[in-house]
């Protein structure tokens, strides 16, 4: 722990079972290391776990050389691995291999990047270009999933085709400056042939020119307003957007100092007993930007924010519990 310098990858340190709990099965996952340096070593075995404990967990593991048991020996004799990228000696997946119960491609460390890029390991779902080094280096810690944060700037085509672009289908520019959000959706659009583009609209004045060229957009001014407007009449429960033509919102919910919890403690997620129809997503910790996806093992304190799924119904009825908190 000493060792972790930067607070926001310190603020992801976990526990094994949190940490698997983001792969899922069909995932394509890219492991650290090389030989039997830096490479994960207690999570494959928590992986290990759930799939003998009967969850259907198969995964495609991609290195970029050579690693220890602890990873490749570990999934290939549970069933956790069935594709394996990239060199590899490990004697019990080898011999699974052979069986035909693994399928195996040896392929040189220099060939990862291109075998990626080109899209011969599988899709890549979102790639993200961040033209701020700082922002980019956030969201290559905070988003979950399969995700390609590129550091450069969205306008340059070259920086579009290093994200697949060409494989894209659909291209979405959010910016804070409407000119850049223009030029980047018509590379997309007339360059690339992206079939959907969407752009963020700072100034409610340029929706026509974006709606003209065909480019779908929402100002982000009105959207705010909008979320004013609807604070002022839920109270503490702020709606950012509303799902399934309003039959269920998206809220957020600040978590008040508790009475019948202790506060220092907090409370975990999963013993907040929620209304049926309704479930908490995610949490944003107190003075902090980053949201997480909520699991079973997350903790929450006064203060944090609280993003819940509600339907319309029991809206009233969450609000109340997290006040009786």
């Amino acid at each position: 722990m000493d060792r972790i310098c930067n607070e926001a990858l310190l603020r992801k340190v976990t526990t094994p079972r949190a940490a698997a709990a983001h792969i899922k099965n069909g995932m394509t996952v890219g492991f650290s290391g090389f030989t039997v340096i830096g490479y994960p070593k207690v999570l494959p075995a928590e992986l290990a776990r759930r799939a003998e404990e009967g969850e259907e967990l198969g995964i495609t593991v991609i290195t970029g050389g050579n690693v220890g048991d602890q990873l490749d020996g570990v999934l290939a004799r549970s069933g956790v691995m069935k594709r394996r990228y990239g060199f590899q000696g490990n004697r019990d997946l080898r011999a699974l291999a052979n069986a035909d119960r693994i399928q195996y491609v040896d392929t040189h460390v220099s060939h990862g990047p291109y075998l990626i890029k080109n899209g011969y390991l599988g899709k890549i779902d979102v790639a993200v270009i961040e033209e701020n080094l700082a922002t980019a280096d956030r969201l290559s810690v905070a988003l979950q999933g399969r995700y390609l944060v590129i550091h450069g700037d969205g306008c340059d085509s070259k920086y579009q085709e290093d994200a697949g672009i060409r494989r894209a289908d659909v291209f979405v520019a959010t910016t804070g400056q409407d000119d850049d959000n223009l030029v980047s959706c018509e590379i997309a659009q007339r360059v690339f042939n992206v079939p959907r583009c969407i752009a963020r609209v700072n100034s409610p004045k340029n929706l026509r020119i974006f709606k003209e060229v065909g480019i779908e957009c929402g100002s982000s001014t009105t959207l705010i307003a909008n979320r004013i407007e609807e604070e002022t009449l839920l109270g503490s429960v702020s709606v950012a957007s509303s799902l399934t033509h309003g039959n269920v919102t998206l809220t957020e919910i600040v978590v008040p100092r508790m009475r019948h919890h202790s506060n220092e403690a907090g409370i975990l997620v999963s013993s907040v007993p929620m209304p049926e129809n309704s479930l908490i997503a995610a949490v944003s910790p107190k003075d902090d930007d980053n949201v997480e996806v909520a699991s079973e093992e997350t903790v929450l304190y006064p203060g944090d924010k609280a993003i819940v799924v509600a339907d319309n119904e029991v809206l009233d009825e969450v609000r109340a519990l997290f006040k009786g908190l």
